[in-house]
């Protein structure tokens, strides 16, 4: 990966200013894979299976322009408008299946915000973006994966890249030593990236891919906080709600639910540089397309050490101490079949 980027800033008077500048990212990847098999009615020797080797070669170059002029109306509303404009160029070649594609697209990228003082340490803030995600290289490898024989999953190579519409409003303030974030955010993507799992066959085997198929919703609150109760005590983290809609006509599916997750942080110095330290997230089960996905919870707790005039630190990690495993559990429910 090669990156070449400039920017300029340029102030207009006392109160505006203009930045533009340009990047360039070239991007070259690939993977080649042989896979010798067992083949019993030969004998017991190991024989190349062309049928189970990937070999392919990929190219991502993206050319951008951005401008954004920045202003004040008075003496608390900041304001800034900007656009930007990507070129993609993509190319594969997957020699294993014979296959390839060269396409480019042009994608215009707007955004701005409002951010209003309400006195010295509290503001209200207004923004939106449009962003652009492009399909991973898995998702558009089209390589099936045999390593499950009743599970097979191979990628996509006609896959668009997403365009997500974002919008929120936050509240930041301070008080004391207790700063305070709370957001409203919705995003939006009409030409969703998902992973489809097909029917099973007659034998029982199921197949996943990536499909275009999807458009979702999501509504998002969001606290977030970081306190000092005590010179030597830190603790940040806070709560996160999301009510969820995925909508697909192709597959005549409509899903839609709440979902959240909770993160905490704290540490605590001790005398002779010590360090206390924990933290946990957790989160609830989320809608997915096809199904909801599993829950999970992460936690861990550290001692820190400094040493040699705090120019080293000795830090011993203990992750999720209180549980041997933590179950996984997807469930997909569709019109023609279901799986646990």
């Amino acid at each position: 990966e090669i990156t070449f980027q400039t920017d300029y800033t340029q102030p207009l008077g006392k109160d505006q200013t203009l930045e533009f500048g340009a990047k360039a990212i070239f991007r070259n990847t690939g993977s080649r894979a042989d896979v010798d098999t067992l083949n019993a009615a030969t004998g017991t020797d190991f024989g190349r299976d062309q049928t189970r080797a990937t070999n392919f070669d990929y190219d991502q170059n993206v050319q951008a322009l951005y401008g954004i002029y920045s202003f004040k109306l008075g003496k608390k509303l900041n304001m800034s408008l900007g656009t930007r404009a990507e070129r993609t160029d993509l190319s594969a070649d997957f020699r294993t299946t014979e296959t390839g594609f060269a396409r480019d697209y042009i994608s215009v990228l707007p955004n701005g915000s409002a951010q209003y003082a309400i006195n010295d340490t509290t503001s209200l803030r207004l923004a939106y973006s449009r962003r652009i995600t492009r399909p991973y290289i898995d998702f558009l490898n089209p390589f099936r994966n045999r390593i499950d024989p009743s599970n097979i999953s191979y990628g996509n190579p006609e896959l668009d890249p997403e365009l997500t519409d974002s919008y929120e409003l936050s509240y930041n303030t301070i008080v004391r030593r207790v700063s305070l974030n709370m957001s409203l955010s919705a995003r939006r993507t009409d030409n969703a990236i998902e992973q489809v799992l097909l029917p099973p066959n007659a034998q029982g085997v199921t197949e996943s891919t990536f499909r275009n198929v999807a458009a979702n919703a999501y509504y998002q609150f969001n606290i977030y906080f970081s306190a000092k109760p005590l010179p030597k005590w830190d603790i940040s983290g806070g709560p996160d709600v999301q009510y969820i809609t995925r909508r697909s006509p192709a597959l005549g599916i409509r899903r839609k639910g709440f979902t959240g997750g909770l993160n905490l942080n704290t540490s605590y110095r001790l005398p002779n540089d010590f360090t206390l330290s924990s933290f946990a997230f957790g989160s609830l089960p989320m809608p997915d397309l096809q199904g909801r996905g599993p829950a999970n919870l992460f936690y861990g707790f550290a001692v820190k050490k400094e040493l040699f005039k705090k120019k080293v630190d000795l830090t011993v990690n203990a992750f999720n101490i209180f549980n041997s495993y933590w179950p996984y559990q997807n469930k997909l429910n569709t019109p023609n079949f279901t799986e646990t």
